[in-house]
């Protein structure tokens, strides 16, 4: 039998708690996925001061909603995870909210461990070239190292960025599968 069956006095709050955790899940997906799928790839028709400014724009579009729908879904996961797990055994309707409840809101330290590094570099790449011209050098990067340039950076930010969508979508999928599937 379904927990939401035995506590009909939170349903309310469970019910919303399902939706704000699978919605906030599926909105940092989207919008990773949008930012490594669909925008940074056009970025590579741009010379290289244009690039690195369109970055920083979604990029920081991303740190300030990112974060917070990472919060609304771990914390609604934390509470279906533990109105499940007062009101029955440990099952796999448990499992999916604890997998969803981790997963999504990993996405936060994984940003400072695994991309912060390359983020500051490409923020130093902006600054670089804001005053950068058509014929200059520094426009056309000339004699930067390839793995230097913005073109080679944003696209290993875009396949790191990438990460944090799977794990999005992770959590929303086992969301819903906990959602739907009766232990």
């Amino acid at each position: 039998m379904s927990f939401l069956a035995q506590d009909w006095d939170n349903a309310p709050l469970i019910r919303t708690a399902q939706v704000v955790g699978i919605s906030s899940a599926f909105m940092i997906a989207g919008g990773s996925g949008f930012i490594s799928y669909g925008a940074a790839p056009s970025y590579k028709r741009l010379p290289a001061p244009l690039m690195a400014k369109q970055w920083q724009l979604n990029y920081e579009a991303g740190k300030a909603a990112a974060p917070l729908f990472a919060l609304a879904s771990g914390v609604s996961f934390a509470y279906l995870i533990a109105q499940h797990a007062k009101s029955s055994a440990p099952s796999r309707t448990l499992y999916l909210y604890t997998l969803a409840g981790v997963i999504v809101p990993a996405i936060v330290p994984y940003t400072k461990i695994v991309m912060m590094k390359l983020n500051d570099r490409l923020h130093a790449k902006v600054t670089e070239l804001a005053g950068a011209q058509p014929g200059d050098g520094a426009f056309e990067e000339k004699g930067v190292p390839q793995d230097e340039t913005v073109g080679s950076m944003v696209e290993k930010w875009r396949r790191l960025n990438a990460v944090r969508a799977i794990a999005g979508y992770i959590g929303g999928i086992a969301g819903l599968i906990a959602l739907v599937w009766r232990d």
